[in-house]
């Protein structure tokens, strides 16, 4: 039977603050759940790894851009494997995705210039983790409605993100 991944909790430390005790912090946070290891991008270079340490956490610095993480996300909400806390921070954060495509045709998914995406970055990049590795609550027996009106808004604006523009072809029109 598919188990379902649910965020139970979401905690956003605003700055200004010492990362050292935001470190302190989140291990809290880890211990009331009995975690004992984390995933984060390789900002500050091995700093976090050692300080995450000294709370006998390990944190394993993931290969995945933020790109990569918000489109591994997209089947995991769709196919309701998921289940998203009602945060409007980070529904904003969702809805504030832009998908850039370069002349190259790379797929970039990010926040506008100015925006913030670290609350949704952080949710997807969880989520997913967790189905990846069947981690969550088993489904439950009975048909329920695929999305909440909250997962609704993420499925859509993040389906927009990644699908594919249709091309715009001009009619082809003879000289004189």
């Amino acid at each position: 039977k598919r188990k379902k991944a649910v965020q139970d909790r979401l905690e956003e430390w605003l700055a200004p603050f010492d990362p050292e005790d935001i470190v302190d912090k989140a291990c809290a946070v880890l211990a009331s759940y009995h975690v004992h290891e984390v995933w984060g991008d390789r900002y500050a270079g091995s700093w976090p790894k050692s300080r995450f340490a000294h709370h006998k956490v390990n944190y394993h610095q993931t290969s995945d851009t933020k790109s990569d993480i918000y489109k591994n996300f997209l089947p995991v909400l769709n196919s309701g494997a998921c289940e998203l806390l009602d945060n409007e921070r980070m529904r904003n954060q969702f809805l504030g995705l832009d998908r850039i495509t370069s002349r190259g045709g790379r797929e970039t998914i990010d926040h506008r210039p100015g925006g913030k995406d670290d609350v949704s970055n952080c949710a997807a990049g969880v989520l997913t983790a967790c189905d990846r590795q069947g981690y969550g609550r088993p489904a439950p027996a009975e048909k329920e409605p695929v999305a909440t009106t909250v997962q609704e808004l993420f499925t859509r604006r993040v389906m927009e993100l990644v699908r594919p523009k249709p091309r715009v072809t001009l009619p082809y029109r003879r000289g004189r």
